[in-house]
């Protein structure tokens, strides 16, 4: 199914998945087998959408870190400060790249099925499986 994400909601979720106590990472956690593979797929393709992301969302800091366009900070730790007049331009590029959405196929997984598996789930997990989860369909 075509799911549509934006680059921060990708971000976030893989962020999450790389903890070490979220459910990606938590080997005490038994998933039924038809779940653990899609959510193993889903997570390789949001990867993939998340390093693009990093590329491009360091492009642009890299961009903005020259002397041109920013100061340095603190000189022990070389941190540099977008200068006032870029400081906009700056924050909407950021912006844009966060909002902006991609359409993935995502193999979904009924709620049915995660109901049958009795596994118990936080609510910030939940919201980090919901982007695979089909509720319509019950």
């Amino acid at each position: 199914m075509k799911k549509t994400l934006t680059n921060l909601e990708v971000a976030n979720i893989i962020a999450y998945s790389n903890t070490e106590d979220s459910i990606a990472q938590n080997i005490a956690i038994k998933f039924p087998m038809s779940f653990a593979w899609k959510f193993r797929k889903n997570l390789n393709r949001l990867k993939t959408v998340n390093d693009n992301f990093a590329q491009r969302q360091q492009e642009i800091i890299s961009f903005y870190s020259d002397d041109t366009y920013s100061y340095v900070n603190d000189k022990e730790n070389s941190s540099r400060i977008v200068k006032d007049e870029y400081v906009e331009e700056y924050n909407k590029k950021l912006s844009d790249l966060y909002a902006q959405s991609t359409d993935l196929d995502i193999d979904q997984v009924k709620l049915s099925e995660l109901l049958a598996a009795k596994i118990e789930l936080s609510i910030p997990e939940l919201d980090i499986l919901s982007f695979m989860i089909d509720e319509e369909n019950e």
